[in-house]
């Protein structure tokens, strides 16, 4: 979070900064705390999708999609895994 988010980022140096008092730090912590609850939906919600996206863009999907399928997925003792046909454009 703290990569890419500014005010994190900042609230971060300061809850670790050696020159803070005990209280200004603890307020810093505590403001963190608060960013990060903030933050963590939007977070979760890109976590997901990543998620939901990588199950879906499967190889046998991909070849499923063009109606052909690999040579490794049909015989054990392929070298390489050739394809049966040319991929071509989806529509």
């Amino acid at each position: 979070m703290d990569r890419l988010d500014p005010e994190y980022s900042a609230l971060k140096k300061e809850s670790n900064d050696a020159n803070k008092t005990v209280a200004e730090k603890a307020e810093a912590a505590e403001k963190l705390a608060a960013r990060e609850k903030h933050l963590q939906p939007t977070y979760r919600q890109l976590a997901l999708l990543y998620a939901d996206l990588h199950e879906s863009v499967t190889p046998f999907h991909i070849f499923r999609r063009v109606d052909c399928l690999p040579v490794f997925l049909q015989s054990r003792g392929s070298h390489g895994g050739e394809r049966l046909c040319e991929i071509s454009s989806v529509e």
